[in-house]
């Protein structure tokens, strides 16, 4: 059965995209899906070819250079507008999204992770990293660990395979801040 709040969480998706944006959103579970959606956390896909400054008011205003990097970003959280962009709908990139999008919801006028007490503690003192994607920033830190909480991953990625006990084994604060989150749906 779909949780009610997928509903409310996917916003401009065709059907193929729907079905793989809905599968991941599946592995979170309902305190969080009913925080995100509570929040107003939407989520859209991009067509083939598609920039992200069409879709998006924000990236058009402020970072339409985004669109001619020479590899543009699979994903987006876009915190002015509560809203996950894919142009890559795959779950993985759905995931980490996914990841920005509940470090929002969770937080007060911004990401959570900025605040929290005991993730700026397990980020700061981390000796190893989950990918190395989560060494570069506390968002991105919390993002993959949402990842690995959800085990979402590509074959096809060159990126470390992510699961709980990775994250368990390499992080073991973080995946009990994450585990937190994933029982409660709070902080």
């Amino acid at each position: 059965m779909i949780h009610p709040a997928i509903s409310a969480l996917i916003a401009d998706t065709n059907a193929e995209t729907q079905g793989l944006v809905t599968e991941t959103l599946q592995r979170v579970g309902a305190p969080l899906l009913t925080r995100m959606a509570e929040r107003g956390i939407r989520i859209c896909t991009l067509a083939e070819g598609e920039p992200f400054s069409a879709r998006s008011p924000w990236v058009g205003e402020f970072a339409p250079q985004l669109d001619t990097w020479p590899h543009p970003p699979a994903g987006l959280f876009v915190v002015a507008e509560a809203t996950v962009y894919l142009r890559v709908v795959s779950s993985m990139t759905t995931a980490h999204e996914l990841g920005h999008a509940m470090d929002f919801a969770l937080g007060d006028n911004g990401y959570m992770s900025n605040h929290h007490p005991g993730i700026r503690r397990a980020f700061a003192q981390a000796t190893r990293w989950l990918t190395p994607y989560a060494a570069t920033r506390i968002d991105e830190y919390v993002a993959e660990a949402f990842r690995a909480y959800i085990e979402c991953n590509d074959l096809a990625s060159p990126w470390p395979r992510v699961t709980r006990q990775r994250l368990a084994d390499i992080d073991p604060a973080m995946y009990e801040i994450i585990a937190h989150i994933f029982e409660e749906g709070t902080v």
